[in-house]
């Protein structure tokens, strides 16, 4: 299926892994208040949905996507050849657990397989694409505070529950934590995705957010505001 955004479309139709909420909300709020980006890299970049996002939101940004699927890789760089960044954009196919950057990342940015638990995908790919195997949370954020630079900065998403796990695992491997969004599928619903955004070498507090997706069947104004670059 194709989806069609202001500046750019993306086709799915050969990915495990279908365009989802949670590819565009962390696509729009990765590194907010950064100025600009040199090297980013998005690690199990699928469609190639939030390396887009990303190409677009920074001019200067040079961004590479990885991803262990061929399939998915081949549709990420058909859509990347259709975007008006095709210059700055890349896909690799490979395993992240072996992936050689030939230099260090200004930022990382994520949308993980990090369900553990439930049943897993009747397709394989499907399964591969949605559950945590060999790239867990741990080893997404031990390989990416190896692969930033000083100051770089990895964001991700991930179920909201996670969140006390993702802030020590940051913290033992040289990553803390900066921004915390938790996401609420409904007013009345509780928080069931939380996106992270961790800096390398820095030593602070961070801050707590909250967002609403939907309330009362329709977008809220954090939700538009967060995307309205984005969505027609």
């Amino acid at each position: 299926m194709s989806f069609r955004f202001q500046q750019f479309s993306v086709d799915d139709s050969a990915c495990a892994m279908k365009i989802g909420t949670d590819g565009v909300l962390i696509g729009a709020w990765a590194f907010d208040g950064v100025t600009s980006l040199g090297r980013v890299l998005d690690v199990g970049t699928g469609s190639g949905l939030v390396a887009l996002m990303v190409a677009q939101r920074f001019p200067e940004a040079v961004v590479e996507g990885v991803d262990i699927d061929s399939d998915a890789v081949n549709q990420a760089r058909e859509n990347f050849a259709r975007s008006p960044w095709a210059s700055r954009l890349t896909a690799r196919q490979c395993d992240f657990l072996e992936f050689a950057s030939g230099g260090q990342f200004d930022a990382i940015v994520s949308n993980p397989p990090f369900f553990v638990t439930g049943e897993t995908a009747l397709d394989a790919r499907r399964a591969l694409a949605r559950h945590e195997g060999g790239l867990t949370a741990e080893t997404l954020i031990r390989r990416a505070s190896l692969l930033l630079r000083q100051g770089g900065r990895l964001a991700l998403i991930a179920p909201g529950e996670r969140l006390d796990e993702l802030i020590y695992t940051g913290a033992i491997n040289h990553l803390d934590a900066s921004r915390v969004m938790m996401v609420r599928p409904t007013d009345k619903a509780q928080p069931y995705r939380v996106m992270v955004e961790m800096v390398k070498g820095l030593s602070s507090t961070y801050t707590v957010d909250e967002m609403t997706i939907r309330s009362h069947g329709s977008y809220t104004q954090s939700m538009r505001q967060l995307t309205d670059k984005f969505y027609l």
